[in-house]
């Protein structure tokens, strides 16, 4: 899922590794859900801000604030 999410040209692969990462209750998979918030696509950027919703993830506040 990881190099999948910084590696792949495909935009519905991150998302789908997104959706992968929000299934897994772990600090690891936060923080590379996280890191999709400044994807360059924006269905990818949607999906990462509806998981880190999901899991009230405070840490990601400053991506969020940064993207705004």
């Amino acid at each position: 899922l990881e190099e999948t999410l910084a590696e792949s040209r495909s935009a519905d692969a991150r998302v789908a590794a997104i959706w992968a990462l929000s299934q897994i209750d772990d600090a690891k998979a936060r923080a590379l859900t996280r890191t999709s918030l400044a994807d360059a696509g924006p269905v990818v950027r949607q999906a990462a801000l509806a998981s880190v919703a999901f899991w009230r993830d405070q840490a990601a506040t400053t991506g969020l604030l940064r993207e705004l």
